[in-house]
């Protein structure tokens, strides 16, 4: 479960594998979706802002409801025995 919680985050902003096998704008992933906010001359950070809350919400949701798991997994590995 431990192991779970700590590579769903990196999985989950994961950008360049996306870049690379990209089917195009229909299936874009979240990353993908905010690095088409940012303009060349201008960018429009309040929506850049508010994309990224919603990007990184379901990620602080699962922590929270899973945070108990991680401390026990992290705590039995550190234990002798």
């Amino acid at each position: 479960m431990a192991l779970t919680i700590l590579t769903a985050p990196r999985s989950w902003n994961d950008l360049m594998y996306p870049l690379v096998i990209g089917a195009g704008h229909q299936h874009m992933t979240l990353p993908e979706g905010l690095v088409t906010l940012q303009g060349e001359h201008f960018t429009d950070y309040s929506v850049l802002m508010a994309g990224s809350l919603m990007a990184t919400a379901p990620m602080i949701v699962a922590f929270v409801l899973l945070q108990r798991h991680l401390i026990q997994g992290i705590a039995l590995i550190g234990s002798k025995g």
